[in-house]
């Protein structure tokens, strides 16, 4: 099952390229996504990329109730990230997989960061797949909503990052009399 997101982050490329490659943010956004655990390793790449690499622990609440006997309480993700490094006006691209530990689901597809007049797009498509037989194209269907549940924790999250950051720059500054 296809899906499409677009987040909006009211950032220059650079400072949002910066927070998908902080770990403070990366943390946050897996548990804003409500892991309840979770390793992480960020790994920058020759080419000025950077590789996230995050497995998580998420409750099974995230899922529709009729589909959580599959997995138990809770069940593991993994989740690969691969960002190139910065393009034409600082554009970037990654290609992402998401497995789930224990059953036949995957989610593969790309992310792009470009920007788009005073904001930096951050563009997500891709394809939830289930081979279970006779529920398969069901479970994608709630896969696919989990998805786009994740990827509005990641918009909030990132947006109370980037004003931390901003609150932080300017408590840095020159102070006024």
């Amino acid at each position: 099952m296809r899906f499409d997101h677009t987040v909006e982050f009211e950032a220059d490329i650079d400072t949002v390229a910066a927070m998908l490659a902080d770990r403070d943010f990366t943390s946050r956004r897996v548990e804003a996504a409500g892991a309840t655990s979770h390793d992480l390793t960020i790994s920058p790449t020759d080419d000025g990329g950077f590789d996230t690499e995050v497995e998580a622990t998420i409750p099974t609440t995230i899922i529709p109730a009729s589909y959580r006997g599959l997995v138990g309480e809770s069940f593991r993700v993994r989740i690969d990230e691969r960002w190139s490094g910065p393009g034409p006006a600082g554009a970037r691209d990654a290609n992402f997989t998401l497995n789930v530990g224990g059953l036949p689901v995957r989610v593969v597809g790309t992310q792009s960061l470009r920007a788009a007049g005073a904001v930096t797009a951050l563009n997500y498509s891709g394809d939830v797949t289930c081979s279970i037989p006779l529920v398969g194209k069901k479970v994608e269907s709630a896969v696919t909503g989990a998805v786009d549940t994740v990827l509005e924790a990641e918009r909030r999250v990132g947006i109370a990052y980037l004003a931390e950051q901003r609150a932080g720059d300017g408590a840095d500054g020159p102070q006024a009399d």
